[in-house]
Parts: C-alpha cells; structure tokens; sequence
C-alpha cells in the first residue's frame, strides 16, 4: 500500500466477495485492513489532499475557463395560468 500512496494513488478497491469466501473471513480481512494498515494513511490524509488540491489546481482552473457559460433557463410554466 504505500508503494501506490508513494505514487499518488488515493483510492483503492477492496474486492474479496468473490468465490468461496465465507462471510466471516471477508469481515475479519476488512476488519484486520481497517485496524492495521489504514491508521497509517489516515494520519497523512490532511496533507495528502492539501498536495493534491494544490497539485491539480491548474488544471481544474484552465478547464474552468474552457467551459461554455450556463444556458439560460426555460421558461417552463406549469398550472391552469398556461391553458389560455
């Protein structure tokens, strides 16, 4: 895991419902993912997306000016006032 946190991965897929699984085995693999290997990563987190907020900033910024202006609403009207 730190290897992909290492490359700026910051989300993964945790996949085990799959095959012959018994379900206790999948909660106790969650549960173990969850109490020893997330701490770690949680404890970055805050800085982690402080860098990548700042890291995607021009971009999400240069798309922003390439995108069309709102259209304007239609005018949708809907009741008895319409029928005339």
């Amino acid at each position: 895991m730190r290897g992909y946190a290492d490359a700026g991965v910051d989300q993964v897929m945790f996949l085990c419902q799959r095959g012959q699984i018994r379900h206790e085995d999948i909660c106790a693999s969650m549960e173990l993912f969850a109490s020893e290997v997330m701490p770690e990563f949680h404890e970055e987190e805050a800085a982690r997306e402080k860098a990548k907020a700042e890291r995607l900033e021009p971009a999400i910024e240069a798309s922003l000016t390439r995108r069309e202006p709102p259209r304007p609403r239609p005018d949708y009207r809907f009741g008895v006032d319409n029928l005339a």
